[in-house]
């Protein structure tokens, strides 16, 4: 798959760290990544809620890998600091968003994914009638 479809399946958010412009891609690599070194599952809304600078640091890290796989988590922290914090964030949270398409977005754990039957035999399905 070319570059470019790739990011048009997979949206970049531009982000400004110091005097570097640079484009977040949080996809399914960036996320393993971070749970890897972390231990954490990014599919869990409460890893997002609660956000350490250490999660922010790596999740930074992972989402740029895909420009240049030489990054070290080391020099990205050096671009972060308490005054970009929100700002890097935010732009997270964005590409996090803009990886999901409303139509193939994935329920959240805690936002109704339990609602949601997995298959028609599920628990969660209602009980078929016999009419």
């Amino acid at each position: 798959m070319s570059e470019s479809l790739d990011n048009a399946i997979q949206p970049l958010v531009e982000v400004k760290l110091g005097n570097k412009t640079l484009h977040f891609k949080v996809d399914f690599n960036a996320l393993a990544i971070v749970e890897e070194k972390l231990g954490n599952s990014m599919m869990d809304p409460d890893v997002w809620k609660n956000l350490n600078i250490r999660t922010v640091r790596t999740l930074t890290w992972a989402a740029l890998l895909h420009e240049n796989p030489k990054l070290t988590e080391h020099t990205v922290g050096s671009w972060l600091h308490m005054g970009n914090m929100n700002y890097v964030v935010e732009s997270l949270a964005k590409a996090f968003q803009a990886s999901q398409s409303e139509e193939d977005e994935i329920p959240m754990p805690g936002k109704g994914a339990a609602d949601i039957p997995l298959s028609p035999e599920s628990p969660t399905s209602p009980p078929e009638s016999n009419g």
